[in-house]
């Protein structure tokens, strides 16, 4: 089930070089504090039915309408977003590479994003109508070094729904080995030389 799942999700969410953020690449749900609030809703409604109170009704509507405009707020901090990917593709062990991720957006508005690339988790506020974000690895063996899939997701602005989107790219890098001076060596083989 899982393989299909990810399947999808790698057919769905693919990436070139460059990409536009439209309203199939975007999902939205309730996130982790979203849940509790519907339960309040919950509770509210039933109180405001059982005790036919119009004002227990009425802010039950009221934090219902805040939960449905934060679905909209949400999905528009993803959307209509460009984002553009570099990366280095030759590096050194011991050496950092890096990721450069270009968020460029059509009208300049603050947007509240975090990053997540393997384990990097990045927060970033993009209030310009470009933006660099670099995002740096440290591999640790040599060979062919695959950059790992990028998540990128909004909470904004009260943290009750989450909208987020997947690149599955296709950016590798290849690591040489680290190279190693012979600091202690060199001066024995200058006197040789210079001996013979």
């Amino acid at each position: 089930m899982s393989s299909a799942w990810q399947k999808w999700l790698r057919q769905r969410f693919q990436m070139d070089q460059q990409k536009t953020l439209t309203q199939r690449d975007v999902l939205v749900f309730i996130y982790q504090q979203g849940y509790l609030y519907l339960v309040l809703i919950f509770i509210c409604f039933v109180a405001g039915v059982n005790y036919a109170n119009n004002l227990i009704l009425g802010f039950c509507f009221l934090v219902s309408a805040v939960l449905c405009i934060s679905f909209y707020v949400t999905f528009k901090q993803l959307h209509g977003l460009q984002i553009e990917l570099h990366a280095d593709e030759v590096g050194q062990v011991g050496s950092f590479i890096h990721l450069q991720l270009y968020v460029q957006q059509s009208v300049a508005q603050s947007r509240y994003l975090y990053i997540q690339v393997g384990s990097q988790l990045h927060k970033v506020h993009v209030h310009q109508l470009k933006h660099k974000v670099e995002i740096p690895f440290y591999p640790e063996h040599r060979g062919r070094f695959d950059y790992p899939i990028i998540q990128i997701y909004s909470i904004y602005p009260f943290g009750l729904v989450r909208a987020w989107t997947y690149f599955y790219h296709k950016h590798m890098a290849w690591i040489a080995p680290k190279a190693k001076t012979l600091l202690n060596e060199q001066p024995q083989y200058q006197q040789n030389f210079e001996q013979d």
